[in-house]
């Protein structure tokens, strides 16, 4: 590699580095597919790799396939001799390297799961160029008796600079297989297809077979980044074999060997890998490598990320909704403290009224011939501690009902906000559910809204002693004025009997006349005096009932419906604190997305620019990025 190639690499591998460390928050928690790469599988890789010697292999050729494809058969025939255990059951339970370049020859790494296998250059019998070319032989990817062994070749795929994936002729092309494929494709790989045992098939068959499997990996691939090929290894693998026992130095093509070698279909194979091999495609695919794996991690992220930014806009919306029936909700309970107003204008209505009616009463016992001294001149007052009494019970009524319309509003409101968290697919851990649950029941007590409001208005209450002792001093001023008319009447009609007397001593003595008239007029004058005083001190009882009644009544009325609007509002305002957690949650999770899909955007941008300065050869690479 030149210097600028070299930096290129350089520039690829921390894209890579990069990608993995930001899709490690975004797709831990996502849901993946078997066929798409998750955050632990690219994390694990790394892991698959040190210590192997493979982290820095000049080119890192990975063959895959389910079990019994002839994998291990297809190395074989590849490096002309028998590296690799063969068998119809799994012989592969590990990462087999083979190479020019490995350190032992047939080391075992217990710990790394690894087999090496080193094959000195000067015996190659291939006509591929395998200098400087790792071969790993994984284990099958359908080996269900063993789970780990899809997941190792799995997790071994991303660091392929060439794929080769090997199908049998007995079962070609499963739907297993093109799942693998469609995994290698997303990390844009350049593939090799072999379709081997081709041997067991007749010349109609094999051709038949051969086209079903070019169809079914063009559509998994474009045509120019993947070949196929159709091959027996085992015929080859005899052909080298037995070329080197002829002395033909490993020539499958010299020898007795030759004519299983033609009909193998090696020479074609190799022709393709002595393409995908040569020097300049290997430099490029190198460079490209890590940008395939990279941009396929960036893909999956926006994906994830669009997801859960679709999601976080759904919820947007919705909790809109919810807030806006919460305002419409707290608009509409606006109006209780009105109707809970009105209902007391009603009640302290009737009362004045049946104070009236019981200050009209006033004096007509007496009138009626009761005593003279005390409860006698009136009636009894028992009636203005019963009328406080019904007061307070009335309006208690009233408050209790704007409580349960307060209460029951409220939790119908915020069992639509538990319920829409609840369903929710954002919601995490139950944790916002279970608070508001908890603060429903506190906030919302129809007992506690009520006892708020009742002691709110408790002293507006407590001043109808103040109506008590004005409407008792009116009474009293009544009390008075009956008994001065009494008093004048009864002076009166003494006055009015001696002056009748005197008329009518005169009429039969004939004298005294005028005073006795005059007796008789100041009598009469003292009953009208006495009369009119009581229904003057009638109408100012009735004067300070009205004005006392009328004004506590406004200012109990006003405070319980102010009482009843506050615990509307404060209803509203907790059924909104209901949903501000989950807003915010929203608010923090957009944020966080919308910069993740801001940084994936910046990676997808470097990884162009690298992509550029392969196509242009490396030349003129400054190592830096358009921002």
């Amino acid at each position: 590699m030149t210097e600028s190639q070299t930096n290129l690499l350089k520039q690829s591998r921390k894209v890579l580095k990069d990608a993995k460390k930001l899709s490690s928050p975004i797709l831990d928690s996502a849901t993946t597919s078997k066929n798409t790469i998750s955050a632990n599988t690219i994390s694990s890789e790394t892991s698959t790799l040190e210590g192997t010697g493979l982290e820095d292999s000049a080119f890192l050729v990975v063959v895959a396939g389910e079990f019994n494809s002839g994998k291990s058969t297809f190395i074989n025939a590849l490096i002309g001799e028998l590296a690799m255990a063969t068998g119809p059951l799994p012989t592969t339970d590990r990462l087999v390297i083979v190479g020019t370049n490995i350190r032992d020859t047939h080391t075992n790494d217990e710990t790394l799961g690894l087999t090496y296998h080193h094959t000195p250059s000067n015996t190659s019998t291939t006509s591929t160029n395998l200098e400087d070319v790792t071969l790993v032989d994984t284990p099958g990817t359908n080996a269900v008796s063993e789970l780990g062994h899809t997941a190792l070749t799995r997790r071994l795929l991303p660091n392929a600079d060439l794929v080769v994936f090997v199908t049998s002729a007995e079962q070609a092309m499963s739907e297993s297989e093109r799942g693998v494929l469609e995994v290698v494709k997303g990390w844009g790989k350049r593939v090799v297809v072999v379709l081997n045992k081709v041997d067991i098939l007749t010349d109609k068959e094999r051709v038949e077979v051969e086209d079903f499997v070019r169809r079914k990996t063009f559509d998994v691939f474009d045509k120019d980044i993947v070949s196929v090929v159709g091959v027996s290894s085992k015929k080859a693998l005899q052909s080298k074999l037995t070329s080197a026992r002829d002395g033909a130095r490993g020539d499958p093509k010299a020898g007795t060997g030759a004519k299983g070698w033609e009909e193998s279909g090696f020479n074609e194979l190799e022709d393709v890998l002595a393409k995908e091999l040569s020097d300049e495609k290997k430099v490029n695919t190198k460079m490209l490598n890590p940008l395939g794996v990279a941009d396929s991690l960036v893909r999956e992220c926006e994906d994830e990320v669009g997801r859960k930014l679709r999601v976080i806009k759904m919820d947007e919306d919705l909790l809109g909704m919810v807030g806006e029936q919460c305002r419409l909700w707290g608009e509409g309970m606006g109006g209780e403290g009105v109707r809970s107003e009105g209902r007391c204008e009603g009640v302290f209505k009737d009362i004045l009224e049946e104070g009236v009616k019981e200050i009209q009463r006033i004096g007509m016992g007496e009138l009626a011939g009761g005593g003279w001294e005390g409860e006698d001149l009136i009636r009894r007052t028992e009636w203005i501690e019963e009328i406080e009494v019904k007061v307070i019970q009335q309006v208690r009524g009233i408050v209790r009902q704007g409580a349960r319309n307060v209460s029951e509003g409220a939790r119908q409101q915020s069992d639509n906000v538990v319920g829409f968290l609840s369903s929710n697919p954002m919601q995490t851990g139950g944790n916002v559910v279970g608070k508001i649950a908890g603060a429903t029941n506190e906030r919302f007590n129809e007992k506690t809204i009520e006892r708020e409001i009742w002691e709110g208005i408790e002293g507006d209450l407590g001043k109808y002693a103040t109506v008590a002792e004005r409407v008792r001093g009116g009474i009293e001023d009544a009390r008075n004025r009956v008994r001065g008319g009494l008093v004048g009447m009864a002076a009166g009609i003494i006055s009015g009997g001696a002056g009748f007397n005197t008329i009518g001593g005169a009429a039969t003595g004939g004298g005294m006349e005028v005073g006795g008239m005059i007796g008789v007029g100041v009598g009469l004058g003292a009953v009208c005096l006495g009369l009119g005083g009581l229904g003057t001190a009638r109408g100012r009882v009735g004067k300070v009932w009205r004005e006392e009644i009328e004004g506590w009544g406004e200012k109990v009325g006003k405070n319980v419906g102010r009482g009843v609007d506050m615990a509307s509002e404060g209803a509203r305002g907790n059924v909104e604190m209901l949903l501000r957690p989950y807003g915010n949650f929203l608010k923090e999770g957009r944020k966080v997305n919308e910069g993740w899909m801001k940084e994936l955007e910046g990676i997808k941008r470097r990884s162009r620019e690298i992509r550029r300065g392969v196509e242009s050869g490396g030349g003129g690479w400054g190592g830096g990025f358009r921002e």
